[in-house]
């Protein structure tokens, strides 16, 4: 892993391996956890925090979660943070997190979400919107 390379990546990898280390040893259950933390929980976006939208990224409950997500952030890290710049893939990827958790708002009752899935998607949609327009899904003609 080279952080010169993969700054924002790396910084976000690090920040959820911690909170998430920091949710297990805290002492309180999970979702209390993950909650203090600053996990989707809609009573208290209506409450006023709204910075739930975002931190909601960077909240795992479980290693295996957590290692999903942050192996495809890795993948895909790699391939767009050093294309797109760190600015712009940081936009990308913040602006797809909260844009997944307005989705989840936009329902009905008052669930806990956590996780960097909202953020990948963006970011999976990116990538897909990059090779189209670069040519990749061209079939070459025989």
């Amino acid at each position: 892993m080279n952080f010169r390379k993969y700054p924002v990546t790396i910084t976000i990898i690090i920040i959820c391996v911690l909170v998430t280390l920091g949710i297990q040893v805290c002492g309180l259950n999970e979702a209390e956890a993950a909650i203090l933390f600053g996990a989707y929980y809609k009573p208290f976006i209506l409450a006023g925090e709204w910075w739930r939208m975002l931190t909601v990224g960077f909240v795992h409950i479980s290693f295996i979660h957590l290692l999903m997500n942050m192996t495809s952030l890795y993948s895909l890290g790699m391939a767009l943070e050093p294309y797109l710049g760190k600015w712009k893939y940081l936009l990308i990827l913040f602006v797809s997190v909260i844009g997944g958790s307005m989705f989840v708002f936009a329902g009905n009752g008052s669930v806990l979400c956590v996780g960097l899935s909202g953020g990948l998607y963006g970011l999976l949609a990116c990538y897909a919107y990059l090779v189209y327009k670069h040519g990749g899904f061209n079939v070459p003609s025989i």
